[in-house]
């Protein structure tokens, strides 16, 4: 029996989100793991295998135009979203399993009283933060934390939520779907002067 109290979502499909020799690469996560299992901390924590997000819930945040705009860039093989987003023919499956991933994370969260979890770690590809209701930009196809959020306040009643963005880069995407939510504060640690 795993008596952890900290989850871990991850999937190896997340590297199937071929973007090249682009600096938001499979790489990054592959990095990520290979330092997480040397030093023994993925033992530590409890295992948990991603769903993909149904269509319905990257709507919470998306539309409807956008989300099948990416699908059929997918579906041609893939493209350019924007000059920094890469496409590839698996993205649009794979941005599912990691909106899907941050979901299933909060739902083993809220679900602490039968697991124990005090808090899940969700690595998952490609990232959200710069994708706003109608476009992806900046490495980011469905804004999975944004999306999460809505989750929250859908399927468990969550009337404040507080989201804390710690990167290089502000989360144009985050903070413009909830600028006018009192519900959702957004607070942004970025560095100056990188959007």
């Amino acid at each position: 029996m795993n008596t952890a109290a900290t989850g871990f979502v991850y999937h190896e499909d997340y590297l199937k989100h071929d973007t090249g020799y682009h600096p938001e690469s499979a790489e990054r996560l592959r990095y990520i793991m290979r330092k997480l299992e040397e030093v023994g901390i993925t033992e530590k924590m409890k295992r948990i295998a991603p769903v993909k997000a149904s269509e319905e819930q990257i709507q919470y945040v998306h539309a409807d135009a956008y989300m099948k705009k990416v699908e059929a860039i997918c579906k041609r093989g893939g493209g350019m979203l924007d000059l920094d987003t890469p496409l590839c023919k698996d993205t649009y499956e794979i941005a599912l399993l990691s909106a899907g991933g941050v979901i299933k994370a909060v739902d083993e969260v809220m679900d602490r009283a039968d697991n124990g979890l005090r808090n899940v770690f969700a690595l998952t590809r490609p990232p959200g933060h710069h994708a706003t209701p109608n476009k992806g930009m900046g490495f980011c196809i469905f804004n999975n934390i944004a999306i999460a959020a809505e989750h929250l306040k859908r399927k468990y009643g969550v009337k404040r939520i507080l989201i804390v963005d710690w990167d290089v880069h502000h989360g144009n995407g985050t903070q413009e779907v909830f600028f006018e939510d009192p519900s959702v504060l957004y607070f942004s640690t970025h560095q100056y002067p990188h959007y």
